[in-house]
């Protein structure tokens, strides 16, 4: 097993900056948790689906800096999963329609093809990890908080 962050030693502005924002960002969702599960009045919308979009965002970002990143699969699919969080946060019909049935499919599959990949012998990380199971684990927060806007 192999704890890897994302950052170095050497690591520049931009790089620390956007890892403050995914910390602050899983702070965020610990806390949208809370308020959920201690109010029993539910929160708007656009609200849950910035702070997603935000967070899928600081890890995309994260992700662009290595090489030939568009290259992967799993960082389209990380595009996908920010575009709609982010473009279907008022609850537009047509476009949630369009981006979700992709979005909602390809983090479950990237999420399997991950752990096909973890279970023949690749070692891990726990922010490769944490980078293949939050869409999934996030859409599945959407669908449960939203259920009536994905109707």
């Amino acid at each position: 097993m192999v704890w890897a962050w994302p950052f170095d030693a050497d690591a520049d502005l931009a790089l620390v900056a956007c890892s403050l924002a995914v910390l602050l960002s899983l702070l965020a969702l610990v806390l949208l948790v809370v308020q959920e599960l201690s109010s029993p009045q539910s929160l708007p919308l656009h609200f849950t689906r910035r702070i997603f979009a935000a967070h899928l965002f600081a890890c995309l970002f994260l992700e662009l800096r290595k090489a030939m990143a568009w290259s992967d699969f799993a960082i389209w699919t990380l595009a996908l999963h920010t575009l709609f969080f982010g473009l279907c946060e008022r609850g537009q019909p047509l476009l949630t329609r369009v981006l979700h049935g992709p979005s909602f499919g390809g983090s479950h599959a990237v999420l399997v093809i991950y752990l096909f990949t973890v279970l023949t012998g690749e070692a891990w990380s726990l922010w490769g990890w944490w980078l293949h199971s939050a869409p999934c684990i996030l859409h599945w927060a959407d669908g449960m908080l939203n259920y009536r806007a994905l109707l």
